[in-house]
């Protein structure tokens, strides 16, 4: 028999052992497949929509794997199971490779299968339908730790080459790969004396180049926001959300036996303490950043690949409770497949309509309707320029101002092509002057038609002096640059009637203490695309002493004020 033969027998055998395993694999993906089908995109998959319909190397929020995808399944089905096609691939795939990278002499496709049906992420976040950056970081987390696991066992330079690729994918998928990394690293720091494993570093940061040239190009967005635009006051609730919400998305009941049992486990091995340090390493992060602001739940979406595995090693070999497993199984996936109909037909009351998936095709035609040919501006919602643009297919904008935050309608050109156009805008229910919009999802809004819109969001205010300090209630001098982004001219006087002020804002905390103050005297120079100048401003300062954040910005007519500057930190004394 040839070895040819040999691999062909070594794979039916292989998949006769598991069979159990493999059919069940089937049965997920055509379930996910039908649920990809049949349920309404959610906005977020919109917006990564938005972004594979303009492929870049990288995006405000996230890296392009996701794009990426996107592009690749909406070019061979152009609906909602196309956007999702190649993530329901993957997350099937995962599936398989921790299956895989469980070793334990009785490991059993049933208690698995037990095991990750009762989880609540696995049905969205990890190997679930939805087209969001999770899956493909959890694909080549789960692909990193089987990879690893064999060059642990034999270093070889491709092996070192598949790695190096694979770490790029991950971090090419989501930023927090590079946690999965370090405490990898961490677990076994010996390796950096290896010469292989400067091989992998090496062709790792060789294949990220085209992502890290795209951040530098662009100002580095994504840094900025991750790091320094996602603070929030502190509160004891965002403590308090972490723990509980951790417990709830790792079951809702079989989620403390998980990580008791993940963290209870004793590494046997090198690769066993890569998972350990990940699992340890992960909940130590997001715990202490709770006390930096806001954690989401599924942050720590690639740290069930370690809580799996070793809760799985340890849980296998106690009938007890295995028995409490089974138990709580019945509960879980009775909710499961409750809230799986769900996505797909609603069956609550109608006035309810508060879902991401149901009645926004309606949404969008009633907006539409109200539009006719105009393009449509939001206001701080790139959720809902991205939905309407998606079932339209008609041009949207996010305008986004100082009560929201900057994403990746601020890097696109589509703000500076509707200048000088007429367009509707959209707004939440505030007090403009504006029409009542009501659509049949009973979503309200104020609305109406501007002509020759203006708005002026990439022309940028810098503060030029570094340590700013002062005396409460009184008027200081700041140099400022003014910086023209577009590739147009920025003219303030093309539309009198949406007439632009300088303004500035205080801060606390994150939380607006004083709010935008108009320089009505302050008048704008017209700038030729990439043209600045440096000018003097006045302001006033608070009337309470303490440490603030000055942020300058541009007010145009009625519109809330702009998002053009950076916050500077400020010190006002006595």
């Amino acid at each position: 028999m040839n070895n040819f033969e040999n691999t062909i027998c070594l794979i039916v055998s292989r998949f006769k052992a598991d069979l159990s395993f493999h059919i069940f694999l089937i049965v997920w993906f055509v379930i996910n497949i039908l649920q990809g089908a049949f349920t309404g995109i959610f906005h977020d998959e919109t917006y990564y929509w938005m972004y594979s319909e303009n492929l870049a190397w990288g995006y405000f929020d996230h890296p392009p794997m996701i794009a990426l995808l996107i592009k690749l399944g909406y070019w061979i089905i152009p609906n909602e199971l196309g956007i999702r096609l190649f993530t329901i691939l993957l997350s099937t795939s995962t599936l398989y490779i921790i299956y895989h990278l469980i070793d334990t002499e009785n490991k059993s496709a049933k208690w698995f299968i037990i095991i990750i049906l009762s989880i609540i992420l696995i049905h969205s976040h990890i190997c679930g339908f939805l087209a969001i950056p999770d899956i493909p970081l959890i694909f080549f987390t789960s692909l990193f730790f089987y990879l690893y696991k064999k060059f642990l066992e034999k270093e070889t330079y491709k092996l070192a080459i598949l790695l190096a690729l694979t770490i790029a994918l991950m971090l090419y998928s989501k930023y927090h790969g590079i946690l999965i990394l370090f405490f990898t690293i961490l677990s076994n720091w010996k390796i950096i004396l290896k010469p292989k494993f400067w091989v992998i570093v090496f062709f790792s940061v060789l294949f990220y180049i085209p992502h890290i040239y795209w951040q530098i190009v662009n100002d580095l967005p994504s840094v900025k926001y991750h790091l320094q635009g996602r603070s929030d006051a502190y509160s004891i609730m965002h403590t308090i959300n972490f723990i509980y919400s951790q417990l709830i998305i790792a079951g809702p009941f079989i989620g403390f036996i998980l990580l008791f049992f993940a963290f209870k486990s004793k590494p046997q091995n090198v690769f066993e303490k890569s998972l350990k340090y990940s699992l340890v390493g992960f909940y130590l992060f997001f715990f202490l950043s709770s006390f930096k602001g806001h954690t989401e739940a599924h942050w720590l979406a690639s740290v069930y690949i370690p809580l799996i595995v070793l809760s799985y090693q340890e849980i296998i070999n106690k009938p007890r409770v295995l028995k409490w497993c089974k138990i709580i199984f019945y509960p879980s996936i009775i909710i499961f497949i409750v809230l799986r109909i769900y996505l797909v037909y609603d069956f609550l009351p109608k006035k309810n309509y508060k879902s991401e998936m149901h009645h926004w095709k309606n949404w969008a035609s009633d907006i539409e309707k109200e539009a006719g040919d105009l393009p449509v501006i939001f206001m701080n919602s790139y959720q809902r320029a991205s939905k309407y643009t998606f079932y339209t297919k008609k041009t949207a904008h996010s305008l986004n101002n100082i009560f929201y935050r900057k994403n990746q309608y601020d890097l696109w050109n589509i703000e500076e092509e509707l200048q000088g156009k007429d367009v509707l805008i959209v707004f939440p229910m505030y007090a403009y002057p504006l029409d009542t919009l009501r659509t049949s999802n009973n979503k309200v809004y104020k609305a109406g038609k501007v002509e020759n819109f203006r708005s002026y969001n990439k022309v940028l205010i810098s503060i030029l002096q570094e340590d700013l300090r002062a005396n409460v209630d009184t008027i200081i001098e700041i140099p400022v640059k003014i910086t023209n982004n577009y590739n147009i001219v920025a003219d303030f006087r093309a539309n009198p009637e949406l007439n632009s002020v300088l303004s500035y804002t205080y801060f606390q905390k994150n939380e607006m203490v004083v709010r935008p103050v108009n320089i009505k005297k302050y008048k704008f120079s017209n700038l030729e695309p990439g043209e600045s100048y440096i000018d003097t401003i006045k302001i006033n300062t608070p009337e309470k002493a303490g440490k603030y954040d000055l942020i300058l910005s541009i007010k145009t007519a009625w519109f809330p004020t702009g998002l053009n500057g950076e916050y500077v930190k400020i010190i006002i004394e006595e």
